[in-house]
C-alpha cells in the first residue's frame, strides 16, 4: 500500500510506501525527506498534516504521518513556504520569549537568552513562524513549535546566530543541537533495529515451524525405516529358517544376483540388463571343528557365478527371494545361528590375486552391483515383499521358490552340476546345506574320505563327493562288510544307492541297517533282485525283511526306494503287529513287480508314515487296480463309478492325471494306448515317456497313436527302442524341443543313425534363436559302431544344443573318438560316459588331457577300461568324477 505525494505547484506524484505499525497504515516522516529533501510541512488539501502524537501528547519517534487513501498529498520545501513572514518587532514582550526558535531546542539555553538584555534587543527577520491566513493571528507558541521541521529550526538557528550571538553561545547552541540530533538518530536506530528485529523473529518464527515439520517427517521416516528394517529381518529369519530335505535340494538355495561384468547398466529397465547369479556359502556352527583357524559365516563361493537367462521369469519366481537375500547381505545379520556380515565382507574365506579377473573384478564392484540391482527390484518386487508380509510370519514366503527350478534359468548349468564349486551336506537334525570345499573339508575325517573313495572304486562304483551320493553293486556279504566298514565313517555322505546282488539272509540286512543308523543318510534306493534268501536263513523267515523296515524309522531317512522286492516280502517281517511311526519318512517307492499277494501291506506302511508326501508302487495291472481300490478312499483322487479291470480303463480314467510311463512289452495293448491318447486330448500332464521293451510291437496304427501323446505332452524326458523300423523314426518329429531335457534312442542298426541324426538335427533347427534349448542330455544306444557321416551329424547336434552330458554305448575306435571330439564344440559338456574298450593308461592320459582343456568336465566313466588310482585321485583333485569299469 502506498500514498501519493507531490509538491505545491507540481503535478508529478511520487508514491511512497506504507508501513502497517500496531494494525495503523502510517507513513515515516523519514521515507518523505528521501523523496522531498528539505520537505518543511505536508498538506492535505487546505489542511496541514499533523505528525502523530502518543497519548501524552508528544510525538511518536520516529515521526510519522497517518495514512489519507486515495488522497494527494501536497509537500511545502522551506523555499515554498506559504505563510506571511513575521518578525519579531510585532510580538509582544511575552510572545518573544515564547516564540523563540531556541526554546523547543534546549530550554537552559532559552532561558540564558531571556536573562539577557542585550539578547532582548536583537531583531528577527525571518524566524519562519506561520500566520493562520484565514484569522491573521499568529498561533499559540507551542503550536508553532510543534509544525515547524527540526530541520527548518536549526537552519534559521544556525542563520541567526551566526549573526547575532558571541562565539561562545553559538558553540553551546551547536553542541546542544549536535547531541540531540545524535539522539534522535540513535532513537531511529534503535527503532530500525526493533523493526528489523520483528522481521527477524518472524522468520525465526517461520524458519523454526519449517524445523518442526521437517523434524515431525524425520521421525516419520525413522518409523518406516524402522518397521522396514524389522519386515526384513524377519524376511530373513523365515529364510534361514525355512529347511529343505534332500528331493529339493539338488541346487544350493542361497545366491545374489550382481550386474555382468564389463555391461553396461540400465536403471529404468532391470530386465534389459546382463546379470550373473553367484551361489554362497552355508557354513557356520555346523561346519566348525575343535580346531578351527577360518572363519565359519557366510561368503561368497569362489565360483565366477552363472549367466542368468530369461531374466523376466527368473525375477517372477525368484525375485523376492533374491531381494531378502542382497537386503540380507548389504545390512548383515546373525539369526538362527548363522552369521551373515555386511557386504564388505563377503569375499570368499582364502581369496588370493591368483583368482580369475573377472572374479576380482566381481569382488571389486561387489557392494555398488547390489546396490544397483537392489534399487532396481525394490521398484519391482516391494509390493510382492510387502503383499507376502503376513505369509512370511507363517513360512509360507518362500514355499514358492522351488529351487529344483532355478537351474533353468542359468545359462551353460541346467540342470546338472549347477552347484558353483559347492558341496551338499546334511546336519545333524537332517537338514540340507551347501558349503564351500574349504568348509566341506574342515568338517569331515579326508582319510576317512580318500579310504572310501579307494573302496568304491575297488568295487567298480560311482561316488560323487559334491552330491554326498554313492552307487554300489555288492556281489557277496564280504565286500558289502567291507563297504559299510567305510560308510559308517562317511559323515558327509546323504545318498545312497545299493544293489544286493547275492542270496542275503537276515543278518545281511541288519548289517546294513547299523551301518545307516550310523551315518546322516537321507536317501536309500535299495536293489533286492528279487532274492527270496538261502535256505538256511529259514529261522529268520518270519523277521528276514524286519530290518529293512526298521531302517525306515531311522531319524535322518526321508526316502526309501526298494526295487525288485520278492513277493514275499510283507509276509517275511512283523509289519501288521509292528506299533511303532516313521515320521520322518516322506517319500516310499516299492517296485512290487514280482508281488503276487494281498496289497494291505502297503496300507500299514502309510498309517506308519504320517507325514509321508509320495507314495509311488510299481506293479502288475491287476494290483495297481487294487491298491487303487484300498488307497483312493483318502487319497483325494477323483472317484469313477467305472471299474477298472485293465490297462485300457485305467488308461481311460486316469490317462490326463499320469506325469510318468514306462511301458514294458507286455502291457502294451491297442485299446490301452488308443485310450490314452483320447484322454490326454484336453491336456496332458505327461513329463516322462519310456518306450525301451516295447517298441518292437509298435505298428503303423499305434506310431499314430504315440507320435500324437507325443507332440501333445510336455516332455521333458524321452526314450524310445527305434530297433531296425525305419518308419519309427517319424516319431522323433513330434518332440516338443523347448521342453525336452533328456533324450535316450537305442538302435539296432547304424544304418539307421544317419536317419535319425538327421531328424534331430533337422528338428533342433527349425526351433533354434526361437525358443530357448533345454536338452542337455544325450543317449545313443547301439551294437554297432557309427559311421564317419553320423559323427558329423551328431557334432552338429552337439553344436546346436549346448549338450551338458552326453552318452555313447556305441562302439567308438580310439582315432574316431578323438576325432569326433576335436570337431565338436563340447566346451559345455559337463558330463560324458563312453564305450572305450581296452585303452591302455597313455590312451587314457590323452583323453583326459584333451577333455580337461576343451570341457568343463565334472564327470567321466569309460566303459570297458580300468582308470588307475591316481589318475582318479588326480581327476578329484581337479573337481572331476572318474569312473573305469
Amino acid at each position: 500500500m502506498t500514498q501519493s505525494f507531490c509538491l505545491v505547484g507540481k503535478s508529478d506524484i511520487e508514491e511512497i510506501r506504507c508501513s502497517l505499525v500496531d494494525g495503523t497504515d502510517v507513513i515515516f516522516w523519514e521515507d518523505i525527506e528521501k523523496v522531498f529533501p528539505g520537505v518543511q510541512y505536508v498538506k492535505n488539501g487546505n489542511v496541514t498534516v499533523s505528525p502523530l502524537k502518543d497519548s501524552s501528547g508528544n510525538r511518536i519517534v520516529p515521526h510519522r504521518i497517518e495514512h489519507f487513501p486515495g488522497e494527494v498529498l501536497n509537500v511545502v520545501l522551506s523555499n515554498h513556504a506559504g505563510h506571511d513572514p513575521v518578525t519579531f518587532s510585532t510580538m509582544s514582550p511575552s510572545q518573544k520569549d515564547s516564540t523563540l526558535p531556541g526554546a523547543s531546542i534546549d530550554n537552559h539555553f532559552a532561558g540564558t537568552l531571556n536573562g539577557n538584555d542585550n539578547f532582548s534587543t536583537i531583531p528577527w527577520t525571518n524566524p519562519s513562524i506561520g500566520v493562520d491566513e484565514e484569522s491573521g493571528t499568529i498561533p499559540a507558541p507551542k503550536q508553532c513549535v510543534n509544525r515547524v521541521s527540526h530541520k527548518v529550526i536549526e537552519s534559521n538557528v544556525e542563520q541567526h546566530l551566526d549573526a547575532s550571538l558571541p562565539s561562545d553561545v553559538q558553540a553551546k547552541i551547536c553542541v546542544s543541537m549536535n547531541k540531540t540530533d545524535e539522539e534522535n538518530e540513535t532513537t531511529n536506530r534503535i527503532m530500525d533495529l526493533v523493526s528489523e528485529n520483528n522481521e527477524l523473529t518472524t522468520l525465526v518464527t517461520n524458519l523454526q515451524d519449517t524445523i518442526n515439520a521437517k523434524q515431525d517427517e524425520v521421525k516419520q521416516l525413522q518409523i518406516q525405516a524402522f518397521d522396514r528394517l524389522a519386515l526384513i529381518r524377519n524376511n530373513v529369519k523365515s529364510m534361514l529358517e525355512r529347511t529343505y530335505e534332500l528331493h529339493e535340494s539338488p541346487i544350493p538355495r542361497l545366491f545374489i544376483v550382481l550386474p555382468a561384468e564389463n555391461s553396461s547398466w540400465n536403471p529404468i529397465d532391470l530386465f534389459s540388463n546382463k546379470l550373473r547369479l553367484y551361489f554362497l556359502c552355508e557354513c557356520g556352527e555346523h561346519t566348525k571343528s575343535t580346531n578351527s583357524k577360518i572363519p565359519h559365516h557366510i561368503h561368497l563361493a569362489n565360483h565366477e557365478g552363472y549367466d542368468i537367462i530369461n531374466t523376466r521369469k527368473f525375477f517372477q519366481k525368484y525375485g523376492f527371494l533374491a531381494l531378502t537375500i542382497l537386503r540380507m547381505l548389504k545390512f548383515g545379520i546373525s539369526e538362527a545361528g548363522i552369521i551373515v556380515p555386511a557386504v564388505s565382507l563377503l569375499a570368499p574365506d582364502g581369496a588370493t590375486h591368483e583368482t580369475t579377473p573377472s572374479w576380482r573384478m566381481s569382488i571389486d564392484n561387489i557392494e555398488s552391483g547390489m546396490d544397483r540391482v537392489i534399487h532396481c527390484m525394490e521398484h519391482i518386487t516391494e509390493g510382492v515383499a510387502n503383499g507376502h508380509s503376513s505369509q512370511v510370519e507363517n513360512g509360507k514366503a518362500f514355499e514358492n521358490s522351488d529351487l529344483r527350478q532355478l537351474g533353468t534359468f542359468l545359462r551353460h548349468g541346467y540342470p546338472y552340476r549347477i552347484l558353483g564349486k559347492l558341496f551338499r551336506t546334511v546336519t545333524t537334525e537332517g537338514h540340507v546345506k551347501w558349503v564351500c570345499g574349504d568348509h566341506f573339508r574342515e568338517g569331515y575325517d579326508q582319510e576317512a574320505v580318500r579310504e572310501f573313495r579307494e573302496v568304491v572304486c575297488c568295487h567298480h562304483g560311482l561316488y560323487d563327493e559334491k552330491f554326498g551320493r554313492v552307487e554300489m553293486s555288492l556281489r557277496s556279504s564280504t565286500t558289502a562288510r567291507e563297504f559299510y566298514i567305510a560308510m559308517e565313517n562317511m559323515k558327509s555322505l546323504s545318498e545312497v544307492w545299493v544293489d544286493l546282488n547275492w542270496k542275503t539272509t537276515h543278518n545281511d540286512f541288519k548289517r546294513l541297517r547299523d551301518a545307516l543308523a550310523k551315518t546322516n543318510v537321507g536317501v536309500l534306493e535299495l536293489d533286492l533282485n528279487n532274492e527270496k534268501g538261502p535256505t538256511r536263513d529259514i529261522l529268520n523267515r518270519r523277521q528276514r525283511h524286519d530290518p529293512l523296515i526298521d531302517i525306515m524309522g531311522h531319524p535322518s531317512i526321508q526316502s526309501v526306494t526298494i526295487t525288485e522286492a520278492p513277493s514275499n516280502f510283507f509276509k517275511r517281517s512283523n509289519l501288521q503287529s509292528r506299533g511303532d511311526k516313521f515320521p520322518n519318512l516322506r517319500h516310499l517307492k516299492l517296485d512290487l513287480r514280482y508281488f503276487k499277494q494281498d496289497l494291505t501291506g502297503i496300507k500299514s506302511l502309510i498309517e506308519m508314515s504320517p507325514n509321508l508326501l509320495s507314495l509311488t508302487i510299481i506293479s502288475d495291472v491287476s494290483y495297481i487296480t487294487q491298491g487303487l481300490r484300498i488307497l483312493l478312499p483318502t487319497s483325494g483322487l477323483p472317484h469313477s463309478t467305472t471299474e477298472i479291470k485293465d490297462w485300457s480303463d485305467l488308461m481311460k480314467v486316469f490317462g490326463g492325471m499320469i506325469e510318468t510311463l514306462v511301458l514294458p512289452k507286455e502291457w502294451l495293448d491297442d485299446s490301452a494306448i488308443a485310450n490314452f491318447a483320447k484322454a490326454i486330448e484336453n491336456g496332458s500332464r505327461l513329463k516322462e515317456l519310456t518306450l525301451k521293451e516295447s517298441s518292437y510291437n509298435l505298428r503303423e496304427h499305434r506310431i499314430k497313436h504315440f507320435a500324437s501323446i507325443i507332440e501333445r505332452s510336455e516332455l521333458c524326458k524321452l526314450a524310445i527302442n527305434l530297433e531296425n523300423e525305419m518308419e519309427r523314426v517319424s516319431i522323433l518329429k513330434s518332440i516338443q524341443w523347448e521342453h525336452l531335457h533328456e533324450l535316450r534312442i537305442i538302435m539296432s542298426q547304424r544304418s539307421m543313425a544317419t536317419r535319425v541324426m538327421k531328424t534331430l538335427v533337422d528338428g533342433v533347427k527349425k526351433v533354434s534363436g526361437k525358443v530357448p534349448l533345454k536338452v542337455f542330455k544325450l543317449t545313443l544306444t547301439s551294437h554297432e559302431p557309427l559311421l564317419e557321416t553320423q559323427d558329423e551329424l551328431l557334432s552338429s547336434f552337439i553344436a546346436l544344443t549346448s549338450l551338458k552330458k552326453l552318452r555313447l554305448d556305441v562302439p567308438v575306435p580310439y582315432e574316431r573318438m578323438l576325432s569326433l571330439f576335436m570337431s565338436a564344440d563340447l566346451s559345455q559338456l559337463q558330463s560324458l560316459s563312453l564305450w572305450a574298450e581296452d585303452l591302455d593308461p597313455n590312451q587314457v592320459e590323452t583323453l583326459l588331457d584333451y577333455l580337461q582343456e576343451a570341457t568343463v568336465l565334472r564327470e567321466l566313466t569309460l566303459w570297458g577300461t580300468d582308470a588307475t588310482i591316481e589318475q582318479v585321485e588326480r581327476m578329484a583333485a581337479k573337481g572331476v568324477i572318474l569312473q573305469g569299469w
